[in-house]
């Protein structure tokens, strides 16, 4: 569990008098309940909260927010480079262009990634094929291939399968 799930789940988990009672982090004033009425709704209260923090904690376990497996797929090439930006990705010098002749769409950041986007299937297996055999590199998504020095980093912030450079 990364330290920010953490801090999610302590941050969960103080909002409630009962909680932090519970937790034992005692703090005089209000959260002091005196009578049985109000300790039954505390604890009613604080059993509604760890239902709702286990909930929390199993959507933040689960993945939720990574990329998915295959990739997923892009309607052209520019769609491709913006998602790879808002993913954390940097792309100085953008160009879009026809250099491959596979691909339907392609671009490039300057020379550090090549972006392209395929209608033809085969034309893009041709692609991965040559890619293995050559050994340069690369990710590969549903319709989609980015050529790199590294491609760990794209593969971690898009998805998709990773090809092994030398």
């Amino acid at each position: 569990m990364t330290e920010a799930e953490r801090n999610t789940i302590r941050e969960i988990f103080s909002t409630s008098c009962a909680v932090r009672r519970a937790l034992g982090y005692l703090r005089p004033g209000p959260c002091t309940a005196d009578s049985r009425h109000q300790k039954e709704r505390s604890m009613k209260h604080a059993r509604s909260l760890t239902v709702a923090a286990a909930a929390a904690v199993a959507l933040l376990l689960s993945g939720c927010g990574g990329p998915p497996a295959d990739g997923g797929s892009f309607a052209n090439v520019t769609e491709l480079k913006d998602a790879f930006v808002k993913a954390g990705g940097t792309c100085d010098n953008w160009s879009t262009h026809n250099k491959s002749i596979l691909a339907a769409t392609a671009g490039s950041c300057g020379d550090k990634y090549a972006f392209a986007v395929y209608d033809d299937m085969d034309n893009m297996a041709t692609w991965v094929d040559t890619n293995r055999v050559m050994k340069l590199g690369g990710v590969v998504g549903k319709n989609w291939t980015i050529s790199c020095v590294d491609p760990s980093p794209v593969h971690d912030k898009l998805g998709g399968e990773l090809l092994p450079q030398k």
